[in-house]
């Protein structure tokens, strides 16, 4: 049980993590080049739907991992968690970017993307760290 939940929580992540990584790629190229803009009403349904599940399966299947593994009470654990709900954020407000643009095409996109950008990739290198190297 614990290897297949271990299994699942992987596809979550990947999932979850390509569909904010390519929402950010999609949101700097469309505020560099307004011919992007018109994919963005086309492309967001998928960010939605793979972003989404993959959002609520990362945490339901790393909640059962960590139960099934006895990790519950490990410091290392709880940062990692917390990282992963700063990373939430970092969905939730790509989300509402994505869905600006898509809707209003005289949307201004906004400079904080990079810094969006920047926080998501920073915030995935810092839960591999906590998940492979256990520091505490």
């Amino acid at each position: 049980m614990y290897e297949l939940a271990k299994l699942f929580h992987l596809i979550a992540v990947l999932l979850w993590t390509t569909a904010m990584l390519g929402g950010c790629a999609l949101l700097l190229a469309a505020k560099a080049e307004g011919r992007v803009r018109a994919a963005l009403p086309v492309l967001r349904p998928y960010y939605l739907r793979s972003g989404g599940v993959g959002l609520i399966a990362v945490w339901a299947f790393g909640l059962l991992v960590a139960t099934l593994g006895g990790w519950l009470t490990a410091p290392w654990l709880g940062a990692k968690m917390a990282v992963v709900f700063l990373l939430s954020g970092v969905h939730g407000a790509l989300s509402a970017q994505i869905r600006r643009a898509a809707e209003d095409p005289g949307y201004t996109i906004t400079p904080r993307i990079t810094g969006l950008t920047v926080a998501l990739a920073a915030g995935l290198v810092l839960v591999l760290t906590l998940v492979i190297f256990k520091p505490f």
